[in-house]
């Protein structure tokens, strides 16, 4: 090595004027640096999306911002079509009395890759129920289990008048899925997760007509590209995505 830099100070004048610069050692170790901590960051992220499920049975802390796979609710049916990541239920609108949801499950960092085949659904023994949450007028929380545990393809329809939410205020709402799976992996992450291998991302609902209403709203992250992925990272720093903070507007 000693050699070649050698030659190149002989043969290089670009390379001996560099080498003559004051502050070209603080560069080299800046780039260094810099070099090294790209590494480890791409290091860390990689052991936390291939981490075997086997090593980490316990869930406690789900949903888990590093989860393998991104379960979204979708509506297939319902109000302003044209928007699938907005439910409306409101009671004396012909058009809003009932949605239809299901799931889209993706790779968390590849959104191209989905959880779509029949031997992972039967592998896993995933199981699906949609729940709402939200705040009241007093800002106490409010949470509602809407459905039973569904399989495949995890189709469900709620109406306006469910009783489930029947006593909630006007406002917009958190509606999000709670996953049950068998307990092990033995094969991992692809072929047969478990529940701390997948992050719910919530969607809005919006409940209208009622006798009373509640300004306190959910602050949900509704880009495709954030979406896809339940973190993003910022130098270095993971922000979670998969819980929905609710604000007083």
């Amino acid at each position: 090595m000693e050699q070649i830099h050698n030659r190149l100070l002989k043969n290089s004048k670009t390379y001996a004027s560099w080498h003559r610069h004051p502050l070209h050692a603080h560069i080299h170790w800046a780039t260094l640096f810099l070099f090294c901590f790209f590494v480890a960051n791409v290091f860390l992220i990689n052991i936390s999306v291939w981490y075997p499920s086997t090593l980490e049975a316990a869930d406690s802390n789900w949903p888990d911002s590093y989860a393998y796979w991104s379960i979204r609710p979708t509506k297939t049916s319902g109000m302003e079509m044209t928007d699938a990541r907005w439910a409306h239920l409101h009671h004396n609108e012909p058009a809003a009395q009932s949605v239809g949801f299901s799931v889209s499950i993706r790779r968390s960092t590849v959104s191209e890759v989905t959880f779509d085949q029949p031997s992972q659904h039967q592998a896993s023994q995933l199981k699906i129920r949609y729940v709402a949450e939200g705040r009241n007028v007093d800002g106490t929380t409010l949470r509602a289990v809407l459905s039973p545990w569904l399989n495949s393809p995890y189709l469900f329809t709620i109406s306006s008048n469910a009783p489930e939410i029947a006593s909630w205020p006007s406002g917009i709402y958190s509606l999000t899925v709670e996953v049950q799976t068998k307990e092990t992996s033995s094969f991992g992450l692809e072929i047969d997760p478990v529940r701390k291998d997948f992050a719910p991302y919530p969607m809005f609902l919006h409940l209208g007509g009622r006798a009373t209403r509640t300004t306190w709203v959910p602050v949900l992250h509704q880009n495709d590209q954030e979406v896809s992925q339940p973190q993003m990272w910022f130098l270095g720093i993971r922000l979670p995505l998969t819980k929905p903070t609710f604000i007083k507007r």
